[in-house]
């Protein structure tokens, strides 16, 4: 319950922030957010975490799918940085015994070592990849 509180928080506060944004930057300068990877896909691999795991992608995909709408709704960009950390990919890595999903995670953020939820440099190298895929981000690159 907690979490669909705060998911109807963000649905309600993110287009207040957006709109406050907006009326401070001017209708000229590129507003663009970003949906976000899962890094409670490292209870993967404690033991009998592999549900928890799969659940919370589910999780994932939900305020992913709000920060979308309302950023598409208010004509924002959204960097995919979901589908960069390839958070719903459960198919086996490199090491067979690890989903792929697990593997980013742990290869891009300091869950799987510190359980800490940020990315590593590696990891926020990956974000800015994400964003510079944008368009309106190469326009302003032109």
């Amino acid at each position: 319950s907690c979490f669909y509180r705060g998911l109807a928080d963000v649905g309600s506060q993110l287009p207040l922030i957006l709109r406050q944004l907006r009326s401070a930057a001017g209708p000229r300068v590129p507003i663009v957010g970003m949906n976000y990877y899962d890094p409670f896909l490292a209870t993967y691999l404690e033991t009998g975490g592999q549900a928890g795991a799969i659940e919370s992608v589910g999780l994932g995909d939900l305020l992913n799918a709000v920060l979308g709408a309302v950023f598409a709704f208010n004509g924002d960009e959204v960097a995919n940085v979901q589908a960069t950390f390839k958070t719903n990919d459960f198919a086996p890595s490199s090491d067979p015994s690890v989903p792929t999903n697990v593997a980013l995670i742990c290869a891009w953020t300091y869950m799987c070592t510190y359980q800490n939820i940020h990315a590593n440099a590696l990891g926020y190298q990956e974000i800015a990849g994400a964003f510079e895929e944008l368009p309106q981000i190469q326009r302003l690159r032109e």
